[in-house]
């Protein structure tokens, strides 16, 4: 379970590292979880767009802690690799249309 947990948080983690001009990254690299990606946007709007667009596409449950804010993706054992791929592939597609 470890190795599989990090393999997923790895795959979300390239894609918000690759992206760090678009996005609030408040966790150190080395503190990081394997089972809650957290992440946020510099805009309120594009914060809420993303919420808005990401439950269109069917990803729920994706708000931060209401002490935080922000978006957590959690990858917890019973989320497997593909369905980890298609939120990555949709924070991808969702960053690049953001200016």
């Amino acid at each position: 379970f470890q190795e599989e947990s990090k393999k997923k948080a790895l795959l979300l983690y390239d894609v918000l590292d690759s992206n760090k001009e678009k996005l609030v990254l408040s966790v150190a690299q080395d503190a990081r979880s394997y089972s809650n990606v957290v992440f946020n946007f510099h805009e309120q709007e594009t914060l809420e767009r993303f919420i808005n667009e990401a439950g269109e596409a069917k990803f729920h449950g994706i708000n931060g802690h209401r002490s935080v804010g922000g978006i957590r993706v959690s990858i917890y054992n019973s989320i497997d690799l593909d369905k980890v791929k298609k939120i990555a592939d949709f924070i991808e597609s969702f960053l690049k249309s953001v200016s």
